[in-house]
């Protein structure tokens, strides 16, 4: 068995020799690690180069800068490991994580193992590894335990992947692909061991602040997402996943929309106004449902916005309080 370590990069400098160290120190030595250097302007393209020159198994893909998506897909392209795992230029794998997976990779589609937070030095322990801590299950339905998980929390089947790559996004990118291999699955296994160390690094992606290209994606991704599962879905989903998407796109995107500049705020809104039909796959209530029809009939401005979310908040609060439901559980 092989694995493909897939590790997009982008000015990681400063913490690349750490990932890079965290899978040349691996366990299990049948590994590859595609590198892919997406338009760096600082000293990674240096720092992969070098490592590659002395280490065959770590593969340096260089491109024009075009978001951490179509970097991976590029690495998928040429992957020939059995299996593929994901690995961000700012974090790390624990030392034992490929032995730890490849012990549970015969009998599952995707394996998905714990995380571990860290902002400078990451552990070093090596973590012993108990089958007690394992579970196999069927993936009959995509549950909320496992669309809170990250892309990198989950080493996938590379049959499973097939065709299946990742849309161009800045953000959601990752949740999409996920969500797509998770509705193809058949059987999990979950290991509790955190096999992933996530540096809490507030200059990545993920912690980058409001703007139009971010607040686009967080609604384009939904809208493939719904698309997805009208026309080929196969899976049911949890309701507690939808209902989160709902709070998203029916609350807190319309009142971020309003913090954009005026044709960055009018351009979204306009998307949004007209998304609004494929928001009906949500699992509103009957009063949230009356709230969104009437939204539809309403002028498009500002206030109706504000008027509106104002109304679909007190509905899912009045709803609460005779259902024990909360967007967190």
């Amino acid at each position: 068995m092989m694995f493909s370590i897939v590790m997009p990069v982008y000015n990681a400098g400063r913490y690349l020799r750490s990932a890079l160290d965290s899978v040349v120190k691996q366990t299990f030595p049948d590994w590859e690690l595609i590198c892919v250097d997406d338009g760096s302007s600082d000293s990674s393209g240096t720092i992969l180069r070098n490592r590659s020159a002395g280490d065959a198994r770590i593969k340096v893909v260089e491109k024009q800068n075009s978001g951490p998506g179509a970097a991976r897909n590029s690495a998928l392209e040429i992957a020939a490991g059995e299996w593929i795992v994901f690995l961000d230029a700012d974090d790390c794998l624990s030392p034992n994580a490929l032995e730890v997976i490849a012990h549970l990779a015969n009998d599952a589609d995707i394996v998905r193992f714990a995380k571990e937070d860290f902002e400078v030095d990451r552990p070093s322990i090596v973590k012993s590894y108990d089958s007690a801590q394992v579970q196999y299950s069927r993936l009959d339905c995509v549950s909320k335990s496992e669309f809170d998980c990250a892309l990198w929390q989950y080493a996938y089947k590379r049959t499973l992947i097939g065709e299946t790559r990742f849309a161009s996004y800045v953000r959601g990118e990752d949740k999409l692909f996920q969500l797509l291999c998770l509705d193809k699955a058949r059987t999990l296994a979950r290991i509790s061991m955190s096999l992933y160390y996530y540096r809490q690094n507030s200059a990545s992606l993920t912690h980058s602040g409001i703007s139009f290209r971010a607040l686009h994606d967080e609604l384009q991704w939904r809208l493939d997402w719904f698309k997805y599962l009208r026309e080929a879905g196969t899976k049911p989903v949890d309701d507690r996943v939808f209902k989160r998407q709902g709070i998203f796109l029916m609350e807190q995107l319309p009142v971020q929309t309003q913090l954009l500049d005026g044709s960055e705020k009018k351009m979204l809104q306009e998307k949004w106004y007209s998304a609004l039909p494929s928001f009906s796959i949500l699992p509103f209530g009957l009063l949230q449902r009356c709230v969104l029809t009437i939204l539809r009939l309403l002028p498009k401005s500002d206030f109706c916005i504000k008027l509106f979310c104002g109304t679909f908040f007190a509905c899912r609060r009045f709803a609460s309080r005779f259902t024990n439901w909360h967007p967190n559980q």
